[in-house]
């Protein structure tokens, strides 16, 4: 049985896109209306006022390739919707704009093995 995300926020579309489209896993997302295989947000992994715990981020786990698929589908599509996107070497987005990998800091290293996504 396939879920129905007709009704639900661009974010939660998008990651069913990335799943569907992008055979990309969604992970520690607690989005109102995501289904519970996505969650949840993994205590101490995150700061208390990320994006994670206000339910607008995932991280999103797959091939490298088809990490790079999907950040180049968000910013072609979403750039100027998204709050973060975050992926080591695929793209650097804050607030909607795009910003060098440098803007992140430490946290650049950290995002090869998942794309950190974010509405």
């Amino acid at each position: 049985m396939s879920e129905d995300f007709s009704q639900a926020s661009l974010f939660i579309r998008s990651c069913s896109f990335a799943e569907t489209y992008f055979k990309l896993n969604v992970n520690e997302c607690n989005a109102p209306g995501a289904p519970d295989r996505w969650g949840p947000v993994t205590p101490g992994a995150h700061s208390r006022n990320s994006y994670h715990y206000r339910g607008r981020a995932a991280d999103l786990v797959g091939s490298a390739a088809n990490m790079q698929r999907f950040v180049t589908w968000a910013i072609d599509t979403h750039l100027g919707e998204l709050a973060e996107l975050i992926h080591n070497p695929g793209g650097s987005v804050d607030n909607g704009r795009r910003v060098p990998p440098s803007f992140w800091g430490a946290a650049w290293a950290g995002h090869r093995n998942h794309v950190h996504f974010a509405i």
